[in-house]
């Protein structure tokens, strides 16, 4: 349900500040709760945030247009250097 809602949000502008999840450790519940936390905002080209948890690592949040669908794209990052990336939809 996250991944729905964080790519609509990111498609269509959704407020997602109203919504509470159980959170885990998995990297998709994080950037959710991380994005959630912006409340309204001005739309951009693509999200960083920082891990709570562990300052070194980030994340980095976009859309990529594609010829049928848009992927949602999260990159993780140790520092600078990027450790995964992970294609929703």
């Amino acid at each position: 349900m996250q991944k729905k809602l964080l790519y609509h949000a990111l498609i269509d502008n959704y407020n997602l500040s109203k919504f509470i999840f159980p959170s885990t450790d998995y990297v998709l519940s994080k950037v959710f709760d991380l994005y959630t936390k912006l409340g309204n905002h001005i739309p951009r080209a693509f999200y960083l945030f920082k891990d709570p948890s562990n300052p070194k690592l980030s994340y980095k949040l976009y859309i990529s247009k594609g010829d049928r669908v848009s992927k949602m794209i999260i990159e993780e990052y140790y520092n600078t250097i990027i450790l995964k990336r992970h294609i929703y939809w």
